[in-house]
């Protein structure tokens, strides 16, 4: 899987009085952008674009805690397995991160 390389992060952007937008950018390029117009109805959207840009920047970071935790888990073992060594709670939290990394990387 090639992404571009962590650390990712997040820069505000102010255009003027009213427009600003936020960029996750890494590596001196911009991985994602978003654009609001800074007034009454749009400060919510302002906000949330900011948490999103936030959540995207610490995806490469995720996948690698993630990958890491799974280390200490059977990487073959079968739901099943899981359960018997490890008990349901376990088994579904190793499960939802097996699932997150196939879709961070692209094979779901």
């Amino acid at each position: 899987m090639a992404h571009t390389p962590a650390p990712w992060h997040v820069e505000p952007i102010a255009l003027g009085d009213q427009d600003s937008y936020f960029e996750v950018r890494a590596d001196h390029r911009t991985i994602v952008q978003t654009h609001a117009r800074e007034n009454k109805t749009e400060a919510r959207r302002l906000k949330e674009d900011e948490d999103n840009c936030r959540m995207i920047a610490a995806a490469p970071d995720i996948l690698v805690a993630l990958k890491g935790l799974l280390d200490h888990y059977p990487k073959y073992a079968t739901e099943d397995t899981l359960e018997q060594l490890y008990g349901p709670t376990t088994t579904e939290r190793v499960m939802a991160a097996r699932a997150a990394i196939t879709k961070a990387e692209g094979r779901s």
